[in-house]
């Protein structure tokens, strides 16, 4: 509240324990509300071993790009992430999975909105290399059929693939097991990912497909979203996809609820898909 205190101030900091997706983006709201850089300044498990911990560092990462809406991520103690009980300084399984990040999410590329509720996927985009990179944490015990909607870019190839799982340590994915696919649907890119895995999927594209959806995070106040009924329809923080917000709709018996924009430029003949994600509370 101190101006003089938020002017020294350059970014906001906290740290990752004992939190959920609900308190991390309670923070990044702060930051946003204070024009401020937040950063997520120390995370770091010390009990657990093996696979275990390299899940763990997997899901913190995709927690702050996805919820805590941080540009960066700092590891506490990187020690954990290399064995050295037998003299010798080795990686461990936790050293791989951040590799499965650090390796192809670099500096200068941005986080983009991935619709996944199967596995959790954080997506990076670099426009300057014209580059995409795609990271699917499956902490199941099965593994997970997976199909990517690509729609949104034009040229895709070289599509590359890395894993780390019990059996792997940021190990390449045979081109075999990667399945592009065109069709009345779109491009699609398909995968199996096995159980307890990270996967990352880099692809480089020729151009970004324009949205035809204005504002489809919610996220500004442009009036591209309309609203039907007295408090029962409107953008608010609940339960957003990804973000901070996210649009309601709470009906009544006696009156309906509508949120809705109008679409322009769409061609006649042409196809088109519109997604949604849907919070199923209520």
């Amino acid at each position: 509240a101190d101006p003089v205190v938020a002017k020294a101030l350059t970014t906001l900091t906290c740290h990752q324990y004992s939190a959920n997706d609900q308190s991390l983006r309670g923070w990044a709201k702060r930051a946003r509300a204070q024009g401020k850089e937040l950063w997520m300044s120390e995370w770091g498990d010390w009990t657990h071993h093996g696979l275990d911990l390299a899940m763990n560092y997997a899901q913190k990462l995709h927690q702050a790009h996805r919820a805590m809406l941080v540009p960066v991520w700092c590891v506490w103690e990187p020690g954990f992430l290399l064995d050295t009980q037998s003299g010798k300084v080795q990686p461990n399984k936790a050293f791989y999975a951040v590799a499965q990040f650090t390796r192809h999410a670099r500096p200068g590329m941005q986080v983009l909105e991935a619709a996944d509720t199967t596995c959790r996927t954080t997506a990076y985009l670099d426009e300057a290399a014209r580059r995409f990179v795609l990271v699917s944490v499956n902490t199941g015990a099965e593994a997970v059929p997976m199909t990517y909607d690509l729609g949104g870019f034009a040229g895709l190839s070289a599509v590359s693939a890395r894993r780390t799982s019990e059996a792997e340590d940021y190990a390449p994915v045979a081109e075999s097991s990667l399945k592009v696919q065109d069709d009345q649907e779109g491009r699609r890119l398909s995968i199996d990912l096995p159980a307890r895995s990270i996967t990352t999927i880099s692809l480089t594209y020729s151009a970004v497909l324009p949205s035809l959806v204005a504002d489809a995070g919610f996220e500004e106040d442009t009036g591209a979203w309309q609203f039907l009924g007295d408090g029962l329809s409107g953008i608010e923080d609940s339960y957003p996809q990804g973000g901070l917000c996210d649009g309601y709709l709470h009906p009544t018996t006696e009156a309906p609820a509508r949120l809705w924009q109008t679409l322009r430029n769409l061609k006649a003949g042409g196809r088109y898909r519109l997604t949604a994600a849907c919070a199923t509370s209520g």
